[in-house]
């Protein structure tokens, strides 16, 4: 196989790749522009996209390890409504059925 043999397959295997990625963003490198520097654009404005999203996930990783979360939690309960103004409540997702706690009260 010659070197423009390869070069030809290899360029038709990225173009099947384009074409068949669910990766946004790659699909306009496989079809013709008008414009003249059109895919180039496209590609430093995606190169920029990923740095960017890199920079920012470092610095976010670095914070969170400069200033870790603590949680802990106090060894004596105190009633939801004894506790100090910025308390925490937790609340269930799961509503509460009126019939089902009835009959449930009836049992005890």
């Amino acid at each position: 196989m010659t070197q423009v043999e390869s070069r030809s397959n290899y360029r038709r295997l990225f173009k099947e790749f384009l074409r068949q990625s669910y990766i946004n963003g790659l699909h306009p490198f496989i079809y013709p522009t008008p414009v003249r520097y059109a895919k180039a654009l496209w590609l430093v404005l995606m190169a920029a996209i990923v740095v960017w999203t890199h920079v920012v996930i470092v610095n976010l990783t670095l914070e969170y390890l400069d200033q870790p979360t603590e949680i802990h939690m106090a060894p004596d309960l105190v009633h939801v409504a004894n506790s100090p103004f910025p308390a925490v409540g937790v609340c269930t997702a799961n509503k509460i059925s009126q019939r089902l706690l009835r009959s449930y009260a009836v049992k005890l």
